[in-house]
């Protein structure tokens, strides 16, 4: 059987009906402009910026590498709770790096540090604390290394990264109050409704928020949710901006608009 190749030319019959009558055209494309090698073109072109990234990554010093390890888990989702979780993992690591002058990420170095620093069996380690550990540096070496974790399922961000801190903060607050679980899921869920309004509308900041912004996102509601769902949306907004009036990071009382949102804007009753 004979192979079939493209050639450096293809020539491909292209038939066009005009007036009742068949035209052949014939269209030539070149190596350099058939589809085909367009799309390897690109397709190499994004990998080779993906080495270029991972290149520059695994060059850095260890304490850089992790400090970009959790900047990427707070853009996806994970909060400071998780991430603080990891830390004593990852200020082992730099501990033993430092011990056996090494200054950045290899894989033989995660493997050595749980092997023989911590002691750890890889095949079956039943302890929470090794588990721990084990996932501390598969976190490490698949951002390093692979420049992305998807052996790990993305998280949902709780807010726009211009937010994540004060979402976190209010999280806390919510935690001291000692409410449920499921109750602040809820709440965090609604809240990222404001945030995500406060992002297309380029607010970058809970101080940038004025009455303006409170009353356009209100608006913004009618158009958008139910009247129970704009409800629940309103109480979470309003609960938030009173735990920010109370830390002072806002100057007006932005709370009472939606007290008087009946007022203001009727439909929202």
């Amino acid at each position: 059987m004979k192979s079939f190749s493209f050639g450096p030319i293809c020539k491909a019959k292209i038939n066009v009906k005009s007036a009742g009558k068949s035209i052949v055209n014939t269209s030539t494309f070149t190596a350099d402009n058939f589809p085909y090698n367009i799309l390897m073109k690109s397709l190499n072109a994004a990998q080779k910026r993906q080495e270029d990234i991972m290149m520059e990554k695994t060059g850095l010093p260890l304490h850089e590498q992790i400090n970009l390890l959790k900047d990427y888990l707070r853009i996806n989702g994970y909060k400071s709770g998780s991430i603080k979780f990891y830390s004593p993992c990852w200020n082992g690591l730099m501990s033993y790096a430092a011990s056996e002058n090494l200054n950045t990420y290899t894989q033989k170095l995660g493997i050595r540090f749980l092997t023989e620093h911590f002691r750890t069996d890889l095949a079956k380690s039943n302890n929470k604390t090794s588990k721990k550990y084990i996932r501390g540096i598969k976190l490490l070496d698949s951002f390093i290394l692979n420049g992305k974790m998807s052996e790990f399922s993305k998280r949902v961000s709780p807010a726009p990264k211009s937010f994540l801190n004060i979402a976190e903060e209010y999280t806390s607050y919510l935690q001291s109050l000692g409410q449920t679980r499921k109750s602040i899921k809820s709440k965090r869920s609604r809240i990222k409704q404001l945030f995500d309004f406060f992002e297309h509308e380029s607010i970058h900041s809970i101080t940038e928020v004025n009455k303006g912004c409170i009353l356009a996102f209100m608006k913004h509601l009618t158009m958008k949710y139910s009247s129970v769902a704009r409800s629940n949306i309103l109480y979470t907004t309003k609960d938030f901006l009173l735990y920010c009036e109370s830390k002072e990071l806002v100057t007006v009382k932005l709370s009472a608009l939606i007290v008087a949102a009946k007022f203001v804007c009727p439909q929202l009753t």
